[in-house]
């Protein structure tokens, strides 16, 4: 499916809630990622890709650049700002301004033929269903330790 209309907002669409490709999750079996709806990026975050602390990770620029809400977005659904800010100061969570900054300067980094460094795949010993999971099935681990 084509989402490139659906993640524009307009006076018609005050959403732009689309699937997200996760650079971060490995490669599935049919040689696609993990996706999951804009929206809930900080919900797979938190659920798949948190440090042994506990914390988020450090996200892909271009992760943040997709995955972000802008504030006009939040006033066309009817959101407080002030707890929309108030959260992302608590969250050290970028506002519009630093979004807008990234996408500049991921500009200026393709013009001067600069490419983000992608993450290095080690070779797995573990097979992966492609499920929303970024974890291997517990029957997948299972198997490969009895082997």
């Amino acid at each position: 499916m084509i989402y490139s209309r659906a993640a524009i907002l307009s006076t018609g669409n005050s959403s732009t809630n689309v699937p997200v490709l996760c650079p971060l999750c490995p490669i599935g079996l049919n040689k696609e990622g993990t996706t999951f709806w804009k929206y809930n990026l900080i919900y797979h975050m938190a659920t798949f890709h948190l440090t042994k602390a506990g914390e988020l990770p450090r996200c892909p620029p271009s992760l943040l650049i997709q995955g972000h809400i802008s504030q006009q977005e939040d006033v066309a659904n009817r959101l407080n700002p002030m707890i929309t800010k108030g959260w992302r100061e608590k969250n050290e969570f970028p506002d519009s301004n630093a979004i807008t900054d990234l996408v500049k300067l991921e500009e200026a980094q393709l013009l001067e033929g600069a490419h983000c460094e992608s993450r290095k795949r080690a070779p797995s010993e573990v097979s992966h269903l492609s499920t929303a999971s970024c974890r291997p099935s517990p029957t997948k681990v299972q198997r490969r330790e009895h082997q």
